[in-house]
């Protein structure tokens, strides 16, 4: 709650963080600071009284608006990748394979992925082309998975 009471002090309005994806102003994700991707994740808002809550559509016009400025060169990134899925990323994942010609994820820290391979072929299925690996890897998996999945991954990117 001091997060949201902070933004909220500072002048925090909905119509203003809406515009910030794709200026990129002061926005780590912004398509004009990453010309090539655009990170996504499902859009929270602060409410009345600093409730917050997601707004499925805006992430989706967003994804939507990579893919209509960048065309073929728009990569959907999302960082919180994991097995079994948030409820609220779930629907968003599905989304992000129709809407970009690539997708990266980054994985969650090991306590939170689950199983690094399960989480691995999920992203496959994703349509993934990339994923970054959480460091000591190599202790969660075998060579075998890694260069089979690896080798998926390089599929997603040529199909």
């Amino acid at each position: 709650m001091p997060n949201i009471s902070a933004l909220l002090d500072a002048g925090y309005t909905l119509a203003a963080d809406e515009t910030c994806p794709a200026r990129g102003d002061r926005c780590e994700c912004g398509l004009a600071a990453h010309p090539r991707r655009s990170c996504v994740h499902p859009y929270e808002v602060i409410g009345a009284g600093g409730v917050t809550s997601t707004i499925k559509l805006f992430t989706e016009s967003m994804m939507a608006y990579c893919r209509q400025v960048l065309r073929t060169q728009c990569v959907l990134e999302n960082n919180s990748l994991r097995t079994p899925p948030l409820a609220s990323y779930a629907a968003m994942y599905q989304s992000m394979t129709t809407s970009a010609s690539r997708s990266h994820f980054r994985r969650q820290r090991c306590p939170r992925i689950g199983s690094l391979t399960a989480t691995l072929q999920y992203a496959v299925t994703l349509g993934a082309s990339s994923v970054e690996l959480p460091g000591g890897y190599e202790a969660l998996g075998t060579p075998s998975t890694f260069a089979s999945i690896t080798h998926t991954l390089a599929a997603n990117l040529i199909t």
